[in-house]
């Protein structure tokens, strides 16, 4: 079979993909399955495909119509200018998040960072990557989590400003003080999580989603404990819920947090609240 009976066979298959994106997703696959880009494709259509290949595609186009999501079958998720390894078990980074960094950004470089419930590491990395200057500790209770941060921590040759941890949020990291932490902690409430798209609670960690009855519980772990690891003046950012805002803020003032800011994400929800200590 020639690239281009492939995926047309593919568009066939995966019958459960919106239609606009099936064809996308096709050559998403087969770049991957092959080791070329959508370039290569697109100007070999007539190339003939191995029956490795063509089997192995056969397989992901299984796995994508079960609604697997992409990033688990190629085991890549692409954030900010970053393409993070991902695995089933770790939660896959949301362009959204991207917000974070973007509002970081605006201000002075902090010397050391905590990035808190890490998952891949992504906005760790992210932040230093952008900030030479900057020592990053990124924390995770998961193991998945931490064998796969540590592997985009070595992939972006970061080893000597960056250390990963595994604690249950401050638990191992004794009295350390940090000028920032950041953090995406679980924030659905747990009745919500079997009303997400099938994408999501089907395959997505329930431990990186589930923020306990009020989608508040690691928030208000982690904003009274983080006082006793904030160097006075630092900075806390966090990524919450699009219905949180006045919640998470009100935890925020009761533990004397000030200078709270909100930031929208990309579809003009509340995203992100920084807040001084």
């Amino acid at each position: 079979m020639v690239i281009k009976d492939l995926l047309e066979y593919a568009k066939n298959q995966l019958s459960n993909i919106a239609k606009d994106e099936r064809i996308n997703e096709a050559f998403i696959l087969l770049s991957f399955v092959m080791k070329k880009n959508k370039t290569y494709l697109y100007t070999h259509m007539d190339e003939l495909v191995s029956t490795t290949h063509i089997e192995e595609y056969k397989e992901s186009l299984l796995q994508r119509n079960k609604l697997m999501p992409i990033a688990y079958i190629t085991k890549r998720a692409y954030f900010m200018d970053m393409v993070l390894h991902v695995e089933k078990g770790v939660l896959i980074p949301r362009g959204d998040s991207e917000i974070v960094i973007e509002v970081l950004k605006k201000l002075p470089s902090h010397k050391k960072v905590l990035d808190l419930c890490c998952g891949s590491g992504a906005l760790g990395i992210a932040y230093a990557r952008k900030f030479s200057n900057s020592n990053v500790t990124l924390i995770d209770i998961d193991d998945k989590c931490i064998s796969i941060a540590s592997k985009n921590v070595k992939k972006y040759h970061l080893e000597n400003r960056m250390i990963v941890i595994k604690s249950n949020l401050f638990n191992n990291i004794a009295n350390e003080k940090f000028n920032l932490i950041i953090s995406n902690p679980p924030y659905i409430e747990s009745k919500e999580i079997n009303n997400l798209m099938v994408d999501v609670k089907d395959y997505e960690p329930r431990l990186a989603l589930d923020g306990g009855d009020d989608g508040l519980l690691f928030y208000k772990q982690i904003i009274l404990k983080s006082k006793n690891h904030l160097l006075k003046g630092a900075h806390i950012i966090l990524e919450i819920g699009y219905n949180q805002k006045d919640a998470v803020t009100k935890l925020l003032e009761q533990n004397k947090f000030t200078n709270i800011s909100c930031y929208k994400d990309y579809q003009k929800n509340d995203r992100i609240l920084l807040a001084t200590y």
